[in-house]
């Protein structure tokens, strides 16, 4: 049996990625069991234990993990999980076969809420696949906004058609306050009469406008 490739935290932590203080907490929480061992050594007259990584075994336990790469700008996520599923080896046909999706043809348009409740999220998955699940709910999330944003601009465009039909029936109503009032300010006995006149008619008009809009 060929023997297993060794390196130091330090090494295993620069392959993967991540600060060396991180690999070394991994190793003291037990994240990394099998995929460290130690090895004495002397070091300034003293002999001490000290961990080495074997890759093979620790990326199964904690690097495969840490290592998956963000597509950098302009890069294309597919691309960065063709990558990652070449290096780490994908899953068995069958494998596929059991975690994929139903072909589209075959799916109801779904819901945002109901599309949770269908894709299955586990820590098998290829990284391909985990980035296809993420973009298909964040397009649902997407159409959801969409959505909402939709109805808010068609209530929105109701009711200031509705304040406009409003206003301009008010201004309409006012403007006809002389022709309706005329002959009554004429026969008025005095100024005050006249007013009183001109002010009873305002404040129907006023009320009248207040019972549409609490109706």
């Amino acid at each position: 049996m060929a023997k297993q490739k060794e390196i130091s935290v330090r090494q295993y932590a620069k392959e993967i990625g991540v600060d060396e203080a991180a690999v070394r907490r991994a190793i003291k929480e037990g994240k990394i069991k099998k995929g460290v061992k130690y090895i004495t050594k002397n070091v300034k007259g003293k002999e001490r234990q000290l961990p080495v990584i074997i890759p093979s075994v620790a990326n199964k336990e904690y690097g495969d993990l840490k290592s998956i790469k963000k597509p950098q700008r302009g890069v294309s996520k597919s691309r960065i999980a063709k990558s990652i599923d070449d290096q780490n080896g994908d899953k068995s046909q069958k494998d596929k076969k059991k975690d994929a999706l139903p072909d589209e043809t075959e799916l109801p348009d779904l819901s945002f809420q109901e599309l949770i409740s269908r894709i299955n999220i586990h820590d098998q998955l290829p990284y391909s696949e985990i980035v296809r699940r993420r973009e298909l709910l964040g397009a649902a999330q997407d159409k959801m906004k969409l959505q909402q944003m939709e109805g808010l601009l068609v209530e929105k465009a109701l009711v200031d058609k509705e304040l406009f039909d409003l206003a301009n029936n008010l201004k309409k109503t006012f403007l006809n306050i002389p022709s309706r009032c005329i002959s009554l300010l004429r026969s008025a006995a005095n100024d005050v009469d006249a007013t009183n006149l001109l002010t009873m008619e305002i404040n129907a008009v006023l009320e009248s406008f207040a019972n549409q809009i609490n109706k």
